[in-house]
């Protein structure tokens, strides 16, 4: 199965990362965004709701937020939905949860802050449920002359004999979301579906709000007249699915009978969508039961986006249509595999676009988020000044398939929106077997739309998957020889079936599936069934690269029914979590601290007490001038630095000397490393679990120069932009030489504090103190990007505190040691404590606990290790276990290994692994499920080693 469908939030492309992030993050997906991508100086909030009471049309009145508004400039704030009420009830009878638009506002700023800065200095207030740009969405058509020809999708789609037997009802209403309409076009005049209640005189006759709302509307300007201006899109965009049909006048189209609602959402001289969101709102809230959106963007998705579809899908029961995209706008007009917003959200049909012979168009787009193909290239319709044009694009394919939904919809008016989306896919013609569509094989959808059997077969079957949940029972961080446990509800949307298995498959060699079957037996209409109990098991291979994005497949048969459900899971991924104390933070193979990508994203950030993230972004900094800089984090506006390659993926050391010992070795010749130093860095950090050692994370680092000269003025240090609740524009940051420690804290009862400490004793000590908006005598702004110069600023010159001013500001800082000369071959090793607490007294006991711990243990080199010490193997935890076990071990060389459980009489009764291992280590986890209560051991063989330890079953 696939994405679909609208009140099922079904996840047909799942990216696994964990985040500690209490609010969304706009550039999770991409860390390159850029100014075009979004709207200038505009944001988009969602206000939680227990501030609601603060909450107004033109303001919002919540002390916090005000604060960070004044810091960014902002001139005005406005609730995007004025109209729109607070949900009677948490629920639909589905159980969906409604969306409550009420406190969605637009944000406009006039300030030189940067779009990222002007969103995360909101979101870490912890007052909104999320903070996003305002991303501009594209057309996706491309232009090509008039023509004079048949319409060939007509007959394509099988739409004359679907018209013999239904032609549609005049109540059911496309929403045609785009950049207006052509009006009083003779083949669309008369299939606009007017307001009698309120007819053009001045006055709100039906007390909507609108005034004059009597053939759609314009969102862009609010005003009543969407006829279209610059951009002629919408106006073909409507003919597509609804020009009046045998009306004796150009052309048809698959609705036939049912009508259209212009909702123009773009200005009169707009080349984009300006206002899409806006759109979807204002069709759902006027009686449309389809909406189609032949627009989108590649550049981020976002969750007010999301929102405003499920608004329309489950507080409306209204089926979203989208196009599937035409390449990546500016960038390729020829179809790639890429995620397209909308029609990569949860709730949307995705519509790919084919040609007459029904081959895959080469500028649509695919993907596993595709549900239906429908005829795109070359199409015949409607544009203004009453004229025909042949437009191609995906543009065109969703209002083709927008119009089968609409005659789903009137000829089987029980049907929910999940069902008669169901009924769309499921009735479409496999079009996999034509020449090189099978290229293409689960990225074109079910197949190409076919109306005559939508409406007319009687008989489908139709299972949807949603809720798909993917664990590793651990710290979900899915890195080499985890399990994952895979489970998902499916809900049987349409006729019943019998005997259902759905089957679990990949082609990659990364995973093996251990646990491929599952039988949901019979469901009959609406009812849904979950493998949670009994969940698919995929173990991830050794020989799976970093990162690595793998693609699985739900198989769906029931006698001669059959579907199909893919994702897609990143395994391997290269950054650890460690939580085991009262800090919790993650490691990255990169250099990068808390997050493994540019802000807020992969990671856990830097908590303290299970509370918010205090930190922004963190990172190493290692330079030897202005221009030679290495390290992974903000550069320009927009742009991340990767100056560092991983030579060895970070993971956990065991036996380790702490709690949590992690390592592993980069090199500085990475992606955008353009004056490397030639440095080989191995880093590892530790973490204990004991006072008064709880409240720290060590990072220690040894860094030998393999390039043939000497490294002189060679500088090293941990750069963090601390957000620390709970205002992050109040935070100040300060020195403690004599401990040469940096910290910021916040100025706000009950605030945070958190420390950086130089703990090794070679080379100096430096704090740099930053305000990131600029302010205070001898400040950088880092707001408007932080280049090589200004880091290596930052790591060789003092400035002991910012935030100075008033009750504090936006802060970062640099703790940092050196100069050093290291001689070619030769290697320094330099230590930081990360420190955080919820007072100064416990910030400084942990400072010198830190201190007295690393003096103690690792000033001597206790831990100079590769990947581990020897073989070893720990007790299986839990013990005694029930159906699943973890068993962790280490080699210390590449040997062929076996893991096996034997009972009392030595009597070998389970495998759990036999393969050749490199040297590393592991946490396996054994499945028990299948063995009896008793006792048993377990042995772990390699090359010539070989260890047991008991264990007990107690399922």
């Amino acid at each position: 199965m696939k994405k679909l469908y609208t009140l099922l939030n079904l996840f047909v492309f799942v990216l696994v990362v964990v985040s500690s992030s209490n609010a969304s993050d706009p550039f999770r997906k991409n860390a390159t965004l850029k100014e075009g991508d979004y709207v200038p100086n505009t944001l988009i909030i969602k206000i939680k709701s227990d501030a609601r009471t603060l909450c107004n049309l033109h303001s919002i009145d919540e002390p916090k937020l005000r604060q960070v508004f004044a810091k960014i400039g902002t001139t005005t704030s406005e609730k995007m939905f004025s109209h729109a009420l607070v949900p009677a009830v948490e629920r639909n009878s589905a159980g969906k949860k409604y969306v409550d638009l009420s406190l969605v506002y637009e944000i406009h700023y006039s300030g030189t802050v940067a779009v990222e800065e002007a969103i995360r200095s909101i979101l870490v207030t912890g007052l909104v449920e999320y903070a996003e740009p305002k991303y501009i969405q594209h057309p996706y058509f491309t232009p090509n002359d008039p023509q004079v020809g048949a319409q060939y999708q007509i007959a394509k789609i099988n739409a004359y004999n679907a018209w013999n037997v239904w032609q549609g009802d005049t109540n059911t209403v496309i929403g045609i979301v785009d950049s207006g309409t052509d009006w009083d076009h003779p083949d669309l005049i008369n299939s606009i579906k007017y307001n009698y209640a309120d007819p053009i005189d001045g006055v709100d006759n039906d007390g909507d709000g609108y005034i004059d709302n009597y053939r759609g509307w314009d969102v862009s300007d609010n005003d009543n007249d969407p006829m279209v201006g610059a951009l002629d899109h919408g106006s073909h965009v409507s003919g597509c699915a609804a020009a009046t049909t045998n009306n004796g006048t150009g052309v048809a189209a698959p609705a036939f009978n049912c009508k259209f609602l212009p909702v123009k959402s773009s200005t009169q001289n707009g080349a984009n969508i300006d206002h899409a969101y806006e759109g979807i709102a204002y069709a759902a809230e006027h009686g449309c039961s389809v909406i189609n959106c032949s627009w989108g963007q590649t550049v981020a998705s976002s969750q007010f986006e999301q929102d405003a579809v499920n608004y329309a899908a489950i507080n409306h029961d209204v089926v979203v249509v989208a196009a599937a995209g035409n390449g990546i706008p500016n960038v390729t007009t020829n179809g790639v595999e890429v995620d397209n917003w909308p029609s990569s959200y949860d709730n949307v049909v995705s519509v790919a676009a084919t040609r007459s012979n029904d081959l895959k168009a080469g500028f649509s787009d695919f993907s596993f988020k595709v549900d239906v193909c429908a005829p795109g290239d070359q199409i015949l319709s409607t544009v203004y000044n009453d004229a025909y044009v042949s437009y191609s694009g995906t543009s065109m394919a969703s209002p083709i398939a927008a119009g089968c939904v609409a005659m789903i919809r009137s000829k089987f008016p029980l049907l929910n929106a999940a069902q008669a989306a169901m009924q769309l896919r499921n009735t479409s013609d496999n079009i996999y077997g034509i020449g090189s569509n099978i290229t293409y094989n689960y990225k074109l959808g079910k197949g190409r739309v076919n109306l005559y059997n939508a409406v007319s077969d009687t008989n489908t079957q139709g299972v949807a998957v949603s809720d798909l949940q993917i664990s590793d029972g651990n710290n979900e961080v899915f890195v080499i020889n985890d399990t994952l446990n895979i489970g998902a509800l499916f809900t049987n949307l349409l006729k019943p079936v019998s005997n259902l298995t759905v089957t679990l498959s990949s082609a990659s060699t990364y995973i093996t599936i251990l646990n491929n079957t599952f039988n949901a037996g019979t469901l009959n209409t609406l009812d849904t069934i979950s493998n949670y109990a009994l969940p698919f098991r995929v173990r991830i291979n050794p020989s799976a690269p970093n990162n690595t994005e793998v693609s699985l497949r739900m198989t769906l048969s029931a006698g001669g029914y059959t579907d199909f459900y893919s994702f897609k899971v990143v395994v391997n991924v290269d950054y650890l979590n460690i939580a085991v104390n009262d800090v919790a933070t993650s490691i990255t193979s990169i250099g990068r601290i808390g997050y493994n990508s540019a802000g807020p994203g992969q990671g856990l950030g830097f908590t303290y007490l299970g509370g918010g993230s205090i930190l922004y972004e963190a990172g190493l900094l290692m330079g030897t001038g202005a221009t030679q800089v290495s390290d992974a984090i903000r550069a320009a506006t927009g742009i991340t630095d990767a100056d560092f390659q991983t030579v060895q993926v970070v993971q956990k050391v065991f036996p380790g000397i702490s709690a949590f010992d992690t390592y592993g070795t980069m090199h500085d010749n990475g992606a955008t490393s353009t004056l490397p130093m030639n440095i080989l860095v191995k880093h590892r950090a530790y973490a204990w679990t004991a006072a008064p050692d709880r409240n720290y994370v060590m990072v220690d680092y040894t860094i030998k120069n393999t390039s043939a000269s000497q490294l002189n003025n060679f500088r090293v240090g941990i750069f963090g932009d601390w957000d620390i609740l709970p205002v992050p524009t109040n935070n100040k940051c300060t020195t403690d030489s004599p401990r040469r420690m940096g910290y910021s804290y916040s100025t706000d009862s009950g605030g945070y504090y958190a420390g950086v400490k130089l703990l090794s004793h070679v080379g100096g000590f430096n704090h740099y103190a930053i305000d990131n908006d600029g302010s205070g005598t001898g400040g950088m702004s880092i707001y408007d990007g932080f280049d090589k110069s200004e880091k290596y600023t930052s790591l060789s010159t003092t400035r002991t505190d910012a935030g100075v001013a008033g009750a504090g500001d936006d802060v970062s800082d640099v703790v940092s040691t050196g100069p050093f000369s290291i001689n070619a071959g030769d290697s320094i090793r330099v230590t930081f404590a990360l420190i955080a607490s919820q007072d100064s007294a416990t910030l400084m006991t942990g400072a010198d606990a830190a201190q007295i711990k690393y003096d103690s243990l690792l000033l001597s080199g206790v831990n100079e290790i590769s990947t581990a010490h020897s073989f070893d193997m720990v007790q299986n935890y839990p013990n005694p276990a029930g159906n699943q076990v973890t068993i962790s071990f280490a080699l210390p060389e590449s040997n062929d290994t076996e893991l096996s459980m034997y009972n009392a009489l030595g009597e070998k009764v389970k495998t759990f692994l036999r393969e050749k291992l490199s040297a590393g280590t592991y946490s396996f986890v054994a499945d028990l499920s299948s063995i009896p209560n008793g006792s048993y051991f377990y042995r772990l063989t390699s090359g010539d080693y070989s260890k047991s330890l008991p264990a007990i079953i107690a399922h």
